[in-house]
């Protein structure tokens, strides 16, 4: 005669039955997500766990009996459900609550290493800092200037906003007569011409080159202004990046123009432009520096961007103006007061006419002669 097929044990706690299937999923606890919401982890079950049945009364198996037939073959043992972990944030980003006392500027040197660093933070989570801002009364944040208590920040510490930038490519004019002015211009100011139909030269470098062109300071022998066409930025592509291209670019500037017979080659920088001419003077050989005349740069921030200063290189005068009040080019630095100046305004913005004369005037007193 054919055997029966064995009975399926049930398990049972009073008046309601617990399936141990689901109990021991249950008992594998939760992970919290990075969106904020909790979800159960539960193990999924092996073919061998499953047992259904039209009836309500019949209970599944308890997970460590098999339910089979003499024909059906035998399942495999079902793996042990993975341990629930909690997600790791990336490292190259970190959320920061913002607590009483906190700036952009200094969650950005916290976090970043350097306190310009303050619009990586500033431009992703615009949207969020401003409606805050709406929250409390004011009809803006001043481009990141008011923050408040609790206001959760992404930090992204390797910024994706750099990944494939390319150094922008520059035509090296050919030599020239008289004077060449190499022109570096500040952060954000725009590369396209101006008013003077010089390009990537901004103001007050701008200023100085129509300076430069008229009759009491032009040089006999003609006058050129080439304006570097780097990034001048703070983000897309970071202010480090921009530097370094700025470096790059007007070092190649320099040395090939260094080779040019009868040239006199003066250089002239306004904040980020600065710093980008002091470091560029620094990265060619005494040789190429030996061709240039002349330095001058305006709000240089010594104290933010580092570098040699703009007197210490021997035997090229130079000519270096900060406004006052400025707090960029002031030494030491007053981080609460750089970082205001970058979101409210200040006298960094105003070294045009009255400084950009004289400079012109300096200038042209060494060229001329």
């Amino acid at each position: 005669m054919p055997r029966k097929p064995r009975q399926t044990p049930r398990i049972r706690t009073g008046r309601r039955r617990i399936a141990l299937a689901t109990v021991s999923g249950l008992a594998a606890g939760s992970i919290v997500l990075s969106s904020g919401y909790t979800a159960l982890a539960q193990p999924t079950p092996s073919p061998s766990d499953t047992h259904t049945t039209e009836s309500p009364s019949v209970e599944p198996p308890a997970p460590e009996i098999t339910h089979t037939t003499e024909s059906a073959p035998v399942q495999p043992p079902a793996k042990p459900p993975a341990k629930p972990t909690t997600p790791v944030r990336p490292p190259e980003e970190t959320i920061h609550t913002v607590v009483p006392g906190d700036t952009l500027w200094g969650i950005a040197k916290k976090y970043l290493g350097a306190g310009l660093s303050w619009p990586t933070i500033y431009d992703p989570n615009k949207s969020l800092i401003e409606t805050v801002a709406r929250k409390f009364g004011h009809s803006s944040s001043g481009n990141g200037h008011l923050i408040f208590p609790g206001t959760r920040v992404r930090v992204r510490k390797t910024g994706l906003i750099d990944v494939g930038h390319k150094t922008p490519s520059q035509t090296i004019p050919p030599c020239t007569h008289g004077t060449f002015m190499i022109g570096l211009r500040g952060t954000s100011e725009s590369a396209g011409p101006n008013s003077n139909r010089d390009v990537a030269l901004g103001d007050p470098v701008g200023d100085v080159a129509k300076r430069l062109r008229s009759p009491e300071n032009a040089d006999p022998n003609g006058f050129y202004a080439y304006g570097v066409p780097y990034p001048a930025t703070f983000i897309n592509p970071t202010i480090t990046t921009s530097e370094a291209d700025g470096i790059a670019m007007t070092k190649a500037v320099l040395e090939a123009h260094a080779k040019c017979t009868g040239e006199k080659i003066v250089i002239v920088g306004y904040s980020q432009g600065a710093a980008v001419a002091r470091k560029a003077l620094a990265a060619v050989s005494p040789e190429v520096r030996a061709k240039v005349k002349g330095l001058v740069v305006f709000g240089d921030p010594l104290g933010l961007l580092g570098g040699p200063s703009p007197k210490s290189f021997p035997g090229i005068p130079a000519a270096s103006y900060c406004q006052p009040g400025d707090p960029v080019c002031t030494v030491p630095l007053n981080p609460a007061r750089a970082y205001q100046c970058f979101t409210v305004g200040c006298s960094h913005m105003l070294y045009a006419p009255f400084d950009t004369s004289n400079a012109a005037r300096f200038l042209g007193n060494l060229t001329r002669r």
